[in-house]
């Protein structure tokens, strides 16, 4: 049935992206937010910062953290 369309197995394959690969996000450390918890830092990702300022969380930005917690979270966005 394929034959009597000119068609081949080969027509069916996969093709070549056309487009590049997406690249990883460069998560910029002064661009991250962070909510403490158990006097750690937590990384807050993508939506959930809202959730946590619904909740009543403070939320910081990594310039707004206190000193004592930027090292352990630029190891948090580091590590990814």
């Amino acid at each position: 049935m394929m034959a009597d369309q000119g068609l081949s197995i080969s027509d069916f394959a996969p093709s070549e992206p056309t487009a590049a690969p997406r690249k990883p996000r460069n998560n910029k450390l002064e661009n991250q937010s962070f909510v403490i918890s158990d006097d750690q830092p937590v990384w807050v990702k993508g939506r959930s910062v809202s959730s946590h300022r619904e909740a009543g969380d403070t939320v910081y930005k990594y310039d707004d953290l206190p000193k004592k917690y930027k090292d352990s979270a630029a190891e948090l966005v580091k590590a990814g």
